[in-house]
């Protein structure tokens, strides 16, 4: 099982992503509805790699072909992708093999911890001004994390 999560890690170390999503559905905060929630995304051309990983997480992962129309010269590609409280499960899982995305699968663990928290506390669907506010920073923080392009701190 450990040499398994670690490959599935180090996969999503080079293929995948760990985000926390911002959806205008949900929440009612301020007169508007808003929701934050982790997601775990992995994106290849290769079907049964991505099968093969979520079949090992019992496959509670949702995958889904994108046809390349236009350019002939590509592959298709599948991203297989797992939110919530099924992101929680997987992030739970494979943090302590992640070496380049360890701190944003800290950040969405931590994000989606306090949500169940929270959910369990709460008898409206209001949330104070401090939740809102720290999970706002936790997805400007992970955003950032997940920048592409140079670094801001060198050259590169």
């Amino acid at each position: 099982m450990i040499d398994r999560l670690s490959y599935i890690a180090g996969f999503i170390d080079g293929e995948g992503c760990i985000t926390i999503v911002k959806s205008n559905k949900g929440i009612k905060i301020g007169g508007k509805n808003m929701n934050f929630f982790p997601m775990i995304i992995i994106v290849n051309t290769n079907k049964e790699i991505l099968e093969w990983i979520n079949e090992f997480f019992s496959g509670i992962g949702n995958l889904h072909c994108y046809k390349i129309k236009h350019n002939t010269n590509r592959k298709d590609y599948f991203r297989l992708q797992y939110t919530n409280q099924k992101a929680l499960i997987v992030a739970k899982l494979i943090s302590d093999y992640l070496i380049i995305k360890k701190e944003q699968c800290q950040i969405a663990i931590e994000l989606y911890e306090k949500v169940i928290e929270n959910n369990q506390k709460r008898a409206n669907n209001l949330l104070c001004s401090d939740e809102i506010n720290r999970r706002e920073y936790l997805f400007q923080k992970i955003t950032k994390l997940n920048k592409k392009g140079r670094n801001e701190n060198n050259n590169n």
